[in-house]
Order: C-alpha cells, then sequence, then structure tokens
C-alpha cells in the first residue's frame, strides 16, 4: 500500500478514534466470546457481551484488533472477496454505562441500542464512500505518474 493512501486512510479514520466512547479497554474485566459474521459480505465481529470488549482477530493473516460496543463491530478490509476473519482473543473492558462489578446483561434500553447501531451503521457507510473516494483519486494519481 502506498504511503499516500495509508495517509488518506489515516485521516479518514481519525473522526473514529476522537469520537467519545464508553469503553476503557485499558482496564479488562474478564474474557468473552467472539465470532467472525459476514453481513451483506462485509466482515464485522460479535460478541456475546453488551459491554465494551477488546477483540484481537487475524484477518487474512493480518493481526489486528478492534473495540466492540454493543455486540458488534465493523472490521475493516479494503481488499476484494471475503476475507478470511479469525478471532484471537476477546476481553471485556471497563464501560461507563455499567458500574464496576454489575452484570453486563442489565443491558441499556432498547431505543439507545438502536441508536447506537444506526450510528455505527451511518458510520461503516460514511467511511466505505471515503474509501471509494480515496481509491478513486489514487487511481487518477497513478494514471498521471504512468
Amino acid at each position: 500500500m502506498s504511503r499516500g493512501l495509508t495517509f488518506l486512510l489515516s485521516l479518514a479514520f481519525a473522526n473514529i478514534a476522537l469520537a467519545t466512547t464508553p469503553c476503557n479497554c485499558s482496564k479488562r474485566l474478564g474474557s468473552c466470546l467472539a465470532t467472525p459474521v459476514f453481513l451483506d459480505g462485509k466482515p464485522m465481529i460479535k460478541t456475546d457481551t453488551i459491554q465494551c470488549s477488546y477483540v484481537t482477530y487475524t484477518i487474512n493473516g493480518n493481526p489486528a484488533s478492534t473495540t466492540v460496543i454493543d455486540r458488534l463491530s465493523g472490521v475493516s478490509w479494503l481488499g476484494s472477496g471475503m476475507p478470511s476473519l479469525q478471532i484471537d482473543s476477546c476481553e471485556v473492558c471497563s464501560d461507563k454505562r455499567f458500574p464496576e462489578g454489575s452484570s453486563s446483561t442489565a443491558s441499556p434500553s432498547d431505543s439507545y441500542l438502536r441508536q447506537r447501531l444506526e450510528e455505527q451503521a451511518r458510520q461503516i457507510e460514511r467511511n466505505n464512500r471515503i474509501i471509494e473516494r480515496q481509491e478513486r483519486e489514487l487511481e487518477m494519481l497513478e494514471s498521471q505518474n504512468n
């Protein structure tokens, strides 16, 4: 991957890192179960807890990690076709929505969950549009250089 594309992608995803999150994954509370899923051909990670969790995984042999909120998280995948997605570990993180020591089975309200899922879906679509635009720009730059 070219340095220019890497830089552009890092700018595209910077807004995700700056978003406020209820998670504090520097404080791990226990283990959880994570499974790879594919929704509309897009790789995702699903956990067995609504509480924040930190998941390490391998995608086509490349190590990666993500923080999963509310059981489901998208996976960054720029390749074509279905990637090989393998879960390595899943750990429950401290979560501002749950008092220390409380069970993560006491879930936030349905409206909150619906709102979070809608926000995540919108963010994934925005990121996909950004990636597509940057890929077109990269193709134009590469064709100009040839």
